[in-house]
């Protein structure tokens, strides 16, 4: 297996060709190769430190381990939130993780909702239950207010006895709004109409708008089904209108089914070429969607060229990635390894590497932001780390670019962990593996940048 980073073996020094040497040439030469011994061994020592995860422990009030119902990402302030529902207590809670300082909180403990009409006198309430709802983070600009945004779910909780005496339970299409920092909810007023219900459909925020794609939705109250459309809400002036309701996706597009990936990246269009990388022009914004689980039974997903499609933010047109690709190369593998028999992966795009204090400005959108960062480089990748049902097969990295996709290779390194890891995140320039022991999501290992190269 090629190491993802440059790693020269240590050559042994090539002895003089002459008969005779002076004792001071000898001693400097001497001199010279024992520091450039030293200097050697200390090189395979950062990078073999590099080689393995390295394991540490998440402190404070860990979540139950099970598998989200969603997440969002505050990537200024380094936190990842967890949206869960607890089949036993019929509870939605809200974790935050902040994967530097390694510890969780349960920010709805203590919260507080906000009635209609605002002004109404607030009350402890938790949140309502909402299994397999979407959750996206939204910065209000004007504000500096820090919010979740929470949408649909299953109102009365996990039903999957579509016959059974409670029915198949209720959908919802409410947005409920959480402040962070204050600790309060409301449910908001988004104005143009209704939308329909969704459960386990994919949200994110774009600058000021908010992306709804696929989901599940009742197939005329019988069961639940794929929903393949889309929705865009926008924000001005403090409130929140839907400018897109249940728009069908075109017919060029795939399935993408529910519990469906999405990714904000900045891509330039090839006739926009002339535009430098360093432009403030941001017209070129898309969101990179994946295929989900759809309604033919099956219970693992095969990512291939054709499964990524790109959406234009600013014409709302759809474009089905790899086919130009496929076609142009007679030899299909030069499309690169694509993961395939997957129970579940994560997509997000790929953090340019920091350099030190150097300011630049990059045009990669990383779920809700864009402005200037502390990268050195902009990218059009996203990363993928892909998961399997069978405890033997550990996860595995890939880097994706239009049309092409590439393995890291990094299961053996995971496994010498001896840990079990089922989450991975993005957060800022940052990648992280999450893990569990018994029954809490309590391991974080940072994942070293040296396995990344483009």
């Amino acid at each position: 297996m090629a190491l993802p980073w440059p790693h020269a073996p240590r050559k042994p020094l090539a002895l003089s060709s002459k008969a005779a040497e002076s004792p001071s040439s000898h001693a400097s030469r001497q001199s010279r190769a024992k520091t450039a011994k030293t200097k050697t061994e200390k090189e395979e020592t950062a990078l073999s430190s590099n080689a393995n995860l390295t394991v540490r422990k998440l402190l404070g009030d860990a979540p139950p381990c099970e598998v989200p119902c969603s997440f969002a990402i505050d990537h200024e302030q380094q936190t990842v939130f967890f949206n869960t529902y607890d089949e036993n207590t019929k509870a939605s809670e809200i974790y935050a993780c902040n994967p530097q300082t390694r510890t969780w909180k349960n920010i709805t403990k203590t919260i507080r909702h906000l009635p209609h009409p605002l002004g109404s006198p607030e009350r402890a309430e938790q949140l309502p239950p909402r299994y397999g709802g979407s959750m996206a983070f939204y910065k209000i600009k004007s504000t500096g207010q820090r919010v979740l945004l929470l949408f649909g779910g299953q109102v009365n909780g996990l039903k999957t006895d579509d016959d059974g005496p409670d029915g198949p339970g209720e959908v919802s299409n409410e947005m409920l709004a959480i402040d962070v920092d204050n600790l309060k909810w409301w449910v908001i007023d988004i104005a143009g109409g209704r939308v329909s219900p969704r459960v386990q459909a994919r949200m994110l925020v774009v600058d000021d708008s908010l992306f709804v794609f696929g989901g599940q939705t009742y197939d005329g109250d019988v069961r639940l089904a794929a929903n393949e459309s889309y929705c865009i809400a926008s924000y001005n002036n403090y409130a929140w209108t839907w400018d897109v309701r249940d728009e069908p996706y075109p017919a060029h597009t795939p399935a993408l089914g529910y519990c469906c990936d999405a990714v904000a990246l900045s891509i330039q269009d090839e006739d926009d070429s002339s535009e430098s990388p360093d432009s403030d022009t941001d017209t070129n914004n898309k969101i990179l969607l994946t295929i989900g689980c759809t309604d033919n039974g099956e219970e693992s997903l095969n990512l291939t060229p054709t499964s990524f499609v790109l959406f234009d933010i600013v014409s709302r047109t759809f474009t089905l990635l790899g086919q130009q690709t496929i076609a142009a190369n007679t030899n299909t593998s030069e499309t690169g390894t694509f993961p395939g028999g997957v129970t579940w992966y994560g997509i997000f795009a790929l953090p340019p590497q920091s350099s030190g204090n150097v300011k630049t400005k990059t045009k990669i959108k990383n779920e809700n932001e864009l402005g200037e960062k502390n990268h050195s480089s902009t990218s059009n990748a996203a990363i993928i780390c892909t998961f399997h049902a069978n405890a033997t097969k550990q996860p595995e990295l890939y880097i994706y670019t239009p049309g092409q996709c590439r393995t890291l290779g990094v299961r053996k390194r995971i496994a010498a962990t001896k840990k079990t890891f089922e989450m991975f995140f993005v957060v800022g320039d940052k990648m992280y593996m999450l893990g569990w022991t018994a029954d809490r999501w309590d391991l974080v290992a940072e994942v070293p940048r040296q396995w990344v190269s483009l």
